[in-house]
């Protein structure tokens, strides 16, 4: 599977339709498979909060579970930092705009 190309599609299926769970389940599970924990796990709790599955929960015990492994951090720690570095980019870019609209 090519993730990377997989993602950006996710992305906007879920901007044309933001309650399908499956948008978000399949996202997380590109961005797992590229070592983005946190955008994996963001997108998890997503498709949790639009339908309940076990599955989904599953996978969010995963997740939660390596990230008190320490040989998982240890293992994983340069994706781990690329992948938070990402999301607080992404959490200011949104922030700014805000401030533009108004």
């Amino acid at each position: 599977k090519d993730y990377y190309r997989a993602i950006p599609d996710h992305s906007q299926a879920i901007k044309l339709n933001s309650n399908n769970d499956l948008y978000y389940l399949h996202r997380g599970d590109c961005n797992l498979a590229l070592k983005k924990y946190f955008s994996a796990l963001k997108d998890y709790k997503s498709s949790l909060g639009i339908k309940n599955s076990e599955e989904v929960v599953s996978k969010i015990n995963s997740l939660k579970q390596d990230f008190r492994n320490p040989a998982f951090l240890i293992k994983n720690y340069k994706d781990i930092l690329e992948d938070l570095d990402y999301i607080l980019i992404d959490k200011v870019k949104n922030r700014l705009s805000m401030y533009q609209n108004i």
